[in-house]
């Protein structure tokens, strides 16, 4: 059992598995460039296969066709971390070229990514999906046509017009590839995505990665998912490296598997997607994803978790998602009992902590600051714990719960009711502080907070505001109306310089101490009592992110 100190505990799973500690293996494979084509197949259950330091290019497969077992894990494993890179990609060389910068060469199929010494050029007239957008019986042409469709950030391209400087079309009738580069391409290493994933495994169990980097895919020409996908139970990928795929970097599906201490950066679409039951994240960086300018309200950002379920009884622990072009953290569509602690959402174009559509999550011990819209956003989501958190300097307003109405496919509402915000450090968020939902069949608590800014960011209001149910500007207003955050405190106050200086120029903060000091002052001051009798008195001076162990 997991508690949440001092609040609730939900029962989660004791059945993380640590398999490396009691299996002993079948037999060490060692793995080169040169002969993993030949020894691949040959791997079997419980091996222990060790890649030597080099650059593959290979995709790496695995299904049910052998019975891999969380009893008998099978580990893939670098013997040198971080210096074995297997790569979507294969190096082209010559080019024809065709003017002064453009060059060619015959090529049979569409390729998503082209890269200049490691430098990803420009995609012109790409399609996606088997044929989007250029296919009219495609699905995806209906899809969110009010913002610019399933993905805006596409650039269209005529045959003979003119190439931007670093750049590249695939011409699928001519079946050519054309770059269009400063220099001569066959001076310089060009890579061309060439196979869907690098490692993909369904139906598997007990598989471990450990060390091991991947970069480039072709996923997105003909379908959805990840460079790296795992589907099946009871499985492990830690200390793994995914940088620059097409489309998602990380993917898996099923109970109980575990995503530690791993980056996806500058994937084309999301860092990180999975779901499924009893799972943990923790320890991952999923920063700078959605290269290719996906639509932020279909599927983009750092992390998504969404479909059959999403992700259920899990953890979501010490994760960072700084800089993506879409929501930080997307928790999306019957999510239920997850833990969200300890993370960092910083300078995303969304979204901090998006939790939408779903149940009982508890958001706690955050750092969630310089986003470009909420800092953390809850629609549509009943019985859910939004404490200790700390949520500054956001473009909208730092903490929302709403209701809507929205029902599942069975015609049952999602509910918001039971939103419980306590303890949390609110400031300079330029839409404002505090939104409740209006509407739910039980408002919910808040108690506790520390609000820090001027009027215009220490903002109340239950529901949107609106001509009816106006916003308000004054604690006790918001105490009138909602009889909430009766013993939270308001600071009237600048933001500290060093804090503002980074948010102005998207540096990470990691010295929180001028605000927590200021907000723990006033709350000693305040020595207000809590009104929920789950929160100890020897509590109350503690707000905002507490250390996690």
């Amino acid at each position: 059992m997991i508690k949440f100190k001092g609040y609730c505990s939900f029962v989660f799973s004791s059945l993380f598995l640590l398999f490396a500690v009691t299996v002993t293996h079948a037999k060490d494979v060692q793995l080169t460039p040169k002969n993993i084509r030949t020894t691949w197949a040959a791997i079997q259950p419980g091996d222990k296969v060790i890649f030597s330091a080099g650059e593959y290019r290979n995709e790496l497969y695995l299904n049910d066709s052998k019975p891999w077992s969380a009893d008998n894990p099978t580990i893939f494993i670098a013997e040198a971390p971080g210096k074995v890179i297997i790569k979507g990609s294969d190096v082209v060389q010559g080019w024809q070229r065709l003017d002064e910068s453009r060059y060619s060469k015959d090529w049979q199929s569409e390729p998503s990514q082209v890269f200049v010494d490691g430098i990803a050029l420009i995609q012109l007239g790409g399609t996606i999906f088997g044929g989007f957008p250029n296919d009219p019986a495609s699905s995806y042409n209906k899809m969110h046509k009010e913002n610019g469709g399933i993905w805006p950030g596409r650039i269209s391209y005529s045959v003979g017009a003119e190439m931007p400087k670093d750049s590249f079309y695939f011409d699928k009738d001519m079946r050519k590839l054309i770059i269009s580069v400063s220099t001569n391409p066959n001076q310089r290493k060009i890579e061309v995505s060439a196979r869907r994933r690098p490692f993909f495994a369904e139906r598997v169990s007990g598989i471990v990665l450990d060390g091991l980097v991947f970069e480039h895919s072709n996923t997105s020409v003909s379908l959805r998912g990840a460079a790296v996908t795992i589907i099946g139970n009871d499985n492990i990928i830690r200390n793994v490296k995914v940088l620059h795929a097409d489309l998602a970097g990380i993917q898996t599906v099923g109970d109980r598997n575990q995503l530690l201490n791993s980056v996806a950066n500058y994937s084309g679409q999301m860092g990180v997607t999975m779901r499924g039951t009893n799972n943990r994240v923790v320890g991952v960086d999923a920063s700078y994803n959605n290269a290719r300018g996906f639509n932020k309200w279909w599927e983009a950002g750092g992390f998504k978790f969404v479909g059959d379920g999403g992700l259920q009884v899990s953890e979501f622990i010490g994760n960072t998602a700084i800089g993506n072009r879409g929501d930080g953290i997307w928790f999306d569509w019957q999510n239920r009992n997850n833990l969200i602690q300890g993370n960092v959402s910083a300078y995303n174009s969304g979204f901090g902590i998006h939790y939408e559509l779903s149940q009982s999550g508890v958001i706690q011990d955050n750092y969630v600051y310089g986003n470009g819209q909420r800092g953390i956003y809850l629609r549509d989501s009943a019985n859910c714990w939004i404490t200790h958190n700390l949520v500054i300097g956001n473009d909208l307003e730092g903490i929302v719960a709403v209701y809507t109405g929205q029902k599942d496919s069975k015609g049952v509402e999602f509910g918001a009711e039971n939103t419980k915000v306590y303890s949390n450090i609110v400031g300079w968020n330029n839409g404002g502080a505090l939104i409740m939902p209006k509407g739910a069949s039980k408002l919910g608590e808040a108690d506790g907070n520390v609000y820090l800014g001027s009027q215009k960011s220490i903002k109340f209001s239950l529901g949107y505001p609106a001509t009816l149910s106006p916003a308000v500007y004054l604690l006790r207003d918001w105490n009138k109306i909602s009889a909430l955050d009766v013993g939270s405190t308001v600071g009237d106050m600048p933001i500290p310089n060093e804090i503002s200086d980074r948010l102005t120029k998207k540096i990470a903060i990691t010295n929180w101490s001028a605000i927590q000091n200021a907000a723990l002052s006033l709350r000693k001051e305040k020595r207000a009592s809590f009104k929920n009798d789950l929160l100890p008195g020897g509590q109350i001076e503690v707000v905002g992110p507490r250390k996690i162990k």
